[in-house]
């Protein structure tokens, strides 16, 4: 399942990546990878960026003293230039790179060239593949991370793609979701409670966690995916946060509009496979 990031985002990613880039090689490349866009989108994007160096250049001076102190008393607005602290991909998307080298090389390392091609990728410098890579290594699922690297699966990522039994899979889905650091903390922190709407879960994300302004809106569409992947084959506590679309669907709701607040389910479908089919499974009565 590819990630569901907007075009603005692809380019701002690619763009990253690649500095110096014209908006004409940004647009064949994204191409390539199957994002549509055009130059003067690109620039458009490309000289937002620009603007706010600018602007950062030209603050008065005790304006940058006052930039200075939060940086030192921990300010959260940007991470630019920081080392993500979370995946970029959700853990359902980065057990592609673990069920790669499974059914592609009966669970033996892989290198990076040959099994971005495992997973839809031309190339293993294709920003979207090492992204990917990122994501299973912080997961726990896999070990090496590069374009030019070995990629070697983890007892975790084993666990997962071949289990013994579904039980397995389970205990080792959970320990994925936990080895990262932040997910952890913020699904501890809600349990059993509500997550609010968007708004304020962003808001709550950026100050209580430290996640930054810039990168809050992909920590929340990853973690709420997990949650939904996790809820879908029962790895979850009794209070764990779900979305409220999840709810709607376990409870038979008929679909008339209603807020999206995420709430808790009390009748999980219970998935077992990592493919889309679901084992429909009654709990309670």
């Amino acid at each position: 399942m590819p990630s569901r990031i907007s075009k603005a985002q692809a380019v701002r990613d690619y763009l990253n990546e690649h500095q110096d880039a014209t908006p004409q090689a940004v647009v064949k490349a994204l191409a390539g990878q199957g994002v549509k866009v055009g130059p003067r989108y690109v620039s458009q994007i490309k000289s937002r960026g620009s603007t706010h160096k600018a602007s950062t250049k030209s603050k008065p001076k005790a304006q940058e003293l006052t930039s200075k102190k939060k940086s030192i008393t921990g300010d959260t607005s940007s991470a630019k230039g920081k080392p993500w602290t979370f995946p970029k991909n959700t853990l359902e998307e980065a057990i592609r790179i673990a069920k790669a080298i499974e059914e592609k090389n009966a669970g033996n390392p892989m290198h990076a060239t040959v099994l971005a091609k495992a997973v839809g990728f031309t190339k293993s410098n294709d920003w979207r593949f090492l992204d990917l890579v990122r994501s299973a290594n912080q997961y726990g699922l896999v070990s090496g991370a590069g374009a030019t690297a070995t990629v070697e699966m983890e007892k975790l990522g084993r666990d997962i793609v071949a289990p013994g039994s579904p039980q397995q899979r389970q205990l080792a889905l959970l320990s994925a979701f936990n080895n990262v650091p932040d997910f952890k903390a913020v699904a501890e922190f809600y349990g059993g409670k509500k997550i609010p709407e968007d708004e304020f879960f962003l808001n709550t994300l950026t100050r209580q966690f430290s996640i930054p302004r810039d990168r809050v809106d992909r920590f929340a569409e990853v973690f709420v995916a997990n949650l939904g992947f996790l809820r879908a084959f029962d790895v979850r506590g009794e209070a764990s946060p779900v979305t409220g679309a999840a709810k709607s669907s376990a409870s038979g709701d008929t679909g008339e509009p209603k807020t999206t607040q995420r709430t808790v389910s009390k009748e999980p479908r219970v998935r077992e496979f990592l493919d889309t089919c679901f084992v429909m499974m009654p709990f309670g009565e």
